[in-house]
């Protein structure tokens, strides 16, 4: 999986903000959390592998 937010990085290391949505968001179940992790942006972008 792999997302990008720069904004976090003034608070937080990549690490760390990538910590809380894999870790610490218990209320996402599986799915949810794929797509806030990668799903999405493969939909919106188009990667050619």
């Amino acid at each position: 999986m792999r997302t990008d937010w720069p904004v976090c990085l003034r608070h937080a290391t990549y690490g760390q903000t990538l910590g809380v949505v894999r870790d610490e968001m218990n209320f996402l179940n599986d799915k949810d959390r794929e797509w806030m992790l990668s799903k999405t942006v493969e939909q919106v972008w188009k990667f050619e592998g």
